[in-house]
C-alpha cells in the first residue's frame, strides 16, 4: 500500500503552505506518539489513535485503536472503507480523502485549530509538572547524580570484579547484574571466540589498550607485510595491529575488508620506498598496474629467471591440431588438461612431471640402446648410469660392435674373469663409448632437444651441466588465485595467446582488462564481481607461508 499524505499549514493573511510524506505498507499507523507512521503532535490524540489497513479488495479501511474514534463525514466511528471526498477527523485534525494517480491512497491533512487558540492545549500544560525544577530537581543536581549511578555501577561495581575474582565470578553469573562484561564494546571475533570469556588475555593491563606483544605472545609465527630490510628501515614503526584488526565490531571478522588499508600506502608506494618496482594501486576496477612478474622472488627455486627458463617449449607444437607423434609412432591430440592439473584444492597448478606428462613421447634412451633408458632429473646420477652401462657391457663381452676391441667383441666361458691388460682395455673402450654417447644424448638427441647444456671441462659424472629450470611454482607469488573458482571458463579465456605461442619464456598471464569483464572494485556495479584489494592479496606475506616452494618446479 502506498499512501500520500499532504500536511497544510496556514500562515498569515490566508496564506498556506504544505509537506508531502510517503508512507508505504500493508499496515500503517496514526497518532501522537513519535513512532506513529503518519504522525499527529496534539494532546487531543491519542498515542496510536488509528491505523490504516489494506484490505484484500485493494481498498483501505481506517480503524480506531483501543477506545480511540474519530469522525467520518460527521459521524463518529471506529472503522470505515475510505473512498474519495471522504472527511475525517481526528482531534483537530481534518483528513480528506482526494485522488492522486500513483497512490493506493492520498490524504490532505489540516490542523483546524491552527490560527486560533490554543487555551485548552495550554491549560493542560499548566497543570502538568513536566520540567526537572517543578519535581524538585535542578540540572546540575540530577545530571551529578545520574553520573554518580552510572560510575557504581559500570565502574566501581565491575572493578571490584577484576579486583576479586571470586566477586567478579559470582557477578557474571547473576542475570541483570553488571560485571566487567558492561566494559566489552561489543561481541568478540569469530577467531578469538574461544577464549571470549578471558578479557584478560588481550587486556593484560587494565585502562591500558591491547599493545602489539600481547598480540605476538599468540601469533609468534606471524611473517610481517614486507621483507626485513624494509622493516629495518621503520617502514612500520609506530603501527599497532589493532590499528587494522578491530576487535568488538560487528560481522565477526577482526580482518578489515574495506580498500582504504591498502590504499593508505599503496596509492603512493614511491613516497615511502622511493626505490620500490611496484605499480600504485587504489581501485581494481579502475587504477591497478597490469600483471607483470617480477625477474625473480623470494618463493622462485634457487636460479630461476623468468625472463629466461632454461627449457626450450613451444605450446605452439603440441597444440597442433594436427596431432603430435609420440614413442610409439601414434599421433595424440593434447590440450590444456593433459599436462596442466590443478593441485588439490584448485588453487595452483601442479608442477608438470617429465615421468607423468613427457615421457610418452619423450624417451631417454642411450643412443643405439632402443630398449634402455635412463633416469631424468639427477644429471651426475643419469651421466653415471651411461658410464655404468658401457662399462658392465664390455666386461661381460660378447657386445655386437665391429670397432670395439676383441675383449669386448668376443663371447667368454662363463667363469673366465679378464686378466688385468683385457679390464684395462675394456674399460677404456666404456670409457670413450660413454664418452661418445653422454656428448650426443646431452649436446642433440635426449636432453639436448629441450635442456641447455654446457660442457664443464670435467670428466665423468660432471662432464655436464644443463640450465637450470626456472619455472616458478607461482608467478605472482604476492597474489592469491583460485583455478577452482574459475573453472567454468576455458583455459584460453585467460590464457588466450597459448597456441601460437613457441618460446618457454612466454609467461601468457592474463591480461587485466580479461578479469575486469567480471571483477570490479568494492562498489562494482550489477553484473560484476565486488573485489576489494583482500580478495586476492594478504597483507602478512613477507615469508611467503601460503605458497610452499619446491626446488625444482619440473621433475
Amino acid at each position: 500500500m502506498h499512501v500520500l499524505v499532504r500536511f497544510f499549514t496556514r500562515r498569515g493573511q490566508g496564506h498556506a503552505r504544505y509537506h508531502d510524506q510517503e508512507c508505504t505498507g500493508a499496515r500503517l499507523t496514526i497518532g501522537r506518539g513519535t513512532d506513529q507512521d503518519i504522525h499527529l503532535p496534539n494532546l487531543r490524540v491519542t498515542l496510536a489513535h488509528a491505523e490504516l489497513i489494506e484490505s484484500a479488495d485493494g481498498r483501505v479501511r481506517l480503524q480506531a485503536v483501543q477506545s480511540s474514534s474519530f469522525r467520518h463525514n460527521g459521524v463518529a466511528v471506529q472503522s470505515v472503507m475510505l473512498a474519495v471526498d471522504d472527511q475525517i477527523e481526528i482531534g483537530p485534525y481534518r483528513l480528506t480523502v482526494v485522488a492522486h494517480p500513483g497512490t493506493d491512497l492520498a490524504l490532505e491533512v489540516v490542523d483546524a485549530a491552527a490560527g486560533r487558540g490554543s487555551e485548552f492545549e495550554e491549560a493542560i500544560y499548566a497543570r502538568a509538572r513536566l520540567d526537572l525544577a517543578a519535581n524538585g530537581l535542578t540540572r546540575r543536581r540530577f545530571a551529578l547524580g545520574l553520573a554518580g549511578l552510572l560510575i557504581g555501577l559500570l565502574l566501581l561495581v565491575p572493578l571490584g570484579g577484576v579486583l576479586v575474582p571470586q566477586f567478579g565470578n559470582l557477578l557474571r553469573n547473576v542475570p541483570g547484574v553488571p560485571s566487567d562484561h558492561a566494559w566489552s564494546p561489543g561481541t568478540v571475533s569469530n577467531a578469538h571466540a574461544h577464549f571470549a570469556d578471558q578479557c584478560e588475555r588481550c587486556h593484560a593491563t587494565p585502562f591500558i589498550r591491547v599493545q602489539n606483544e600481547t598480540c605476538s605472545a599468540c601469533h609468534s609465527a606471524t611473517p610481517h607485510h614486507v621483507e626485513a630490510d624494509l622493516l629495518a628501515s621503520g617502514l612500520f614503526d609506530g603501527a599497532r595491529c589493532a590499528d587494522c584488526h578491530h576487535e568488538h565490531k560487528p560481522g565477526g571478522s577482526i580482518v578489515r575488508a574495506d580498500e582504504g588499508l591498502c590504499v593508505a600506502c599503496h596509492g603512493d608506494l614511491k613516497s615511502l620506498v622511493p626505490a620500490t618496482a611496484l605499480g600504485d594501486a587504489t581501485h581494481f576496477g579502475s587504477d591497478h598496474p597490469s600483471f607483470t612478474p617480477l625477474a625473480s622472488s623470494p618463493t622462485d627455486p634457487p636460479g630461476t629467471n623468468r625472463a629466461a627458463p632454461g627449457l626450450a617449449f613451444s605450446h605452439r607444437l603440441h597444440l597442433d591440431a594436427a596431432g603430435i607423434e609420440n614413442a610409439a609412432g601414434e599421433r595424440l591430440n593434447l590440450d590444456c588438461a593433459d599436462c596442466h592439473v590443478p593441485e588439490p584444492g584448485g588453487g595452483l597448478m601442479a608442477p608438470v612431471a617429465f615421468e607423468a606428462h613427457c615421457n610418452d613421447c619423450h624417451r631417454l634412451r642411450i643412443p643405439g640402446e632402443e630398449g634402455r633408458e635412463i633416469l631424468h632429473g639427477d644429471v651426475p646420477a643419469t651421466l653415471a648410469s651411461v658410464t655404468d652401462y658401457f662399462a658392465a657391457k664390455a666386461l661381460a663381452g660378447g657386445y655386437p660392435n665391429e670397432f670395439a676391441p676383441d675383449v669386448v667383441r668376443l663371447r667368454r666361458r662363463p667363469g673366465v674373469e679378464l686378466e688385468p691388460a683385457e679390464r684395462s682395455t675394456a674399460l677404456a673402450w666404456a670409457e670413450e663409448m660413454s664418452s661418445l654417447a653422454i656428448r650426443e644424448m646431452v649436446a642433440y638427441t635426449t636432453c639436448g632437444v629441450c635442456h641447455a647444456a654446457q660442457a664443464t671441462g670435467k670428466g665423468g659424472a660432471e662432464a655436464w651441466v644443463l640450465a637450470p629450470i626456472g619455472i616458478p611454482r607461482a608467478w605472482l607469488p604476492k597474489s592469491r588465485f583460485s583455478h577452482a573458482q574459475h573453472e567454468s571458463m576455458a583455459c584460453a579465456d585467460c590464457h588466450g595467446d597459448v597456441a601460437r605461442s613457441e618460446a618457454s619464456a612466454d609467461v601468457l598471464l592474463p591480461d587485466i582488462a580479461g578479469c575486469r569483464t567480471c571483477h570490479g572494485g568494492a562498489d562494482a556495479r550489477a553484473g560484476r564481481l565486488a573485489s576489494t584489494c583482500i580478495t586476492c592479496h594478504d597483507f602478512h606475506r613477507a615469508h611467503e607461508a601460503r605458497i610452499a616452494t619446491s626446488r625444482a618446479s619440473v621433475d
